[in-house]
C-alpha cells in the first residue's frame, strides 16, 4: 500500500542519515506496548503504516518544521499527556489521534471509525 515510501526506509534506527524523507522501521512490539498503554488498538491505517513504513520524517523546506511521523510511543504519550507531551496544550480530543507532529503546535490527526 505504501510502496512509493519503501526505498527511504533505512535498516534501523543507529543509522544517521541527512537523508529526506528517512522513516525507520517499527516491530510488532513496540505496536503491541502503544496499544497496551493506551488500552485501545491503534487505527487500521495507522498500524499497517507502522508495519510497511514505520516512523520518521518528511522532507521539509524549512526549518521550522518537523514533518514526523511519531512512533507508537509517542503517539501513546501524546495521548495519555506523559513524557515532553504532559504540559503541551495541543491535546487531542477523544475522537481522534494524533500522530504526525508538523511543528511544535501543529499536528495532524486519525479519527476513529465509529
Amino acid at each position: 500500500m505504501f510502496n512509493f515510501l519503501k526505498e527511504y526506509v533505512v535498516a534501523d534506527r543507529s543509522v544517521r542519515s541527512k537523508q529526506k524523507p528517512i522513516f525507520y522501521p517499527i516491530y510488532q512490539d513496540e505496536i503491541d506496548e502503544a496499544e497496551s498503554l493506551l488500552q485501545m488498538e491503534l487505527p487500521k491505517e495507522l498500524k499497517r503504516f507502522y508495519q510497511e513504513i514505520g516512523c520518521g520524517f518528511l522532507k521539509s523546506d524549512t526549518r521550522t518544521f518537523f514533518n514526523r511521523f511519531m512512533d507508537p510511543i509517542s503517539v501513546a504519550d501524546f495521548r495519555l499527556r506523559q513524557d515532553i507531551y504532559e504540559y503541551n496544550p495541543n491535546l487531542d480530543d477523544d475522537d481522534s489521534l494524533v500522530f504526525f507532529e508538523v511543528t511544535e503546535l501543529n499536528f495532524l490527526t486519525i479519527k476513529f471509525k465509529e
